[in-house]
């Protein structure tokens, strides 16, 4: 049986995206010597953050597990997973602004545009500005669990309580508007 295609999906298909990774080799190939020393430098630093992801959520795992600690030292630790993250994205978002060329970690099937020149430096301090503030929030919540800081707890909760909500409302309506236009 054979399934037909439109010109929409075919624009969609994996061979019509240009090859970021080869994108990624053009542009370090014109950049400076010192800018491609720079970009081996933050793969291996990112290496080290996503080293340090791993083990905190080992970590994670082994004291919910093994019940090593408090409640609220659990607490802390999953809470403080996101902040681990967030150096990782941290990290990334530094290397595209050094090698001016924004997403410079090739995701499969991502749909991040490639982006060069100073309009890259800027997705990828604006990265790290959003990053940064995400950071702050999962660390102010761990850091309210850990001294049981209900002034700092009660407005964060809200927050999240507003960003879920959001979320979920936003999610169902574009879901629902996919299933909308796909029937017609």
């Amino acid at each position: 049986m054979r399934k037909e295609i439109t010109v929409q999906e075919a624009g969609r298909s994996s061979e019509a995206r240009p090859d970021k990774k080869a994108l990624l080799a053009q542009h370090l190939a014109q950049q400076s010597e010192s800018r491609r020393t720079f970009h081996r430098f933050m793969k291996v630093l990112e290496v080290a953050g996503l080293a340090l992801v791993a083990g905190h959520l080992a970590w994670a795992i082994y004291v919910s597990i093994n019940w090593a600690g408090t409640p609220e030292k659990i607490v802390v630790v999953w809470f403080a997973l996101p902040v681990s993250v967030v150096v990782l994205m941290v990290l990334v978002g530094l290397h595209a602004a050094g090698i001016r060329a924004f997403f410079p970690v090739i995701v499969p099937g991502s749909s991040f545009p490639f982006v060069t020149g100073s309009k890259a430096v800027g997705m990828g301090l604006g990265f790290v500005a959003a990053l940064l503030l995400v950071g702050a929030f999962w660390g102010a919540f761990a850091w309210g669990i850990w001294t049981t800081n209900w002034a700092i707890l009660e407005p964060l909760t809200h927050v999240l309580g507003v960003v879920v909500g959001v979320g979920a409302v936003v999610a169902v309506v574009s879901s629902l508007y996919q299933r909308f236009i796909r029937s017609r």
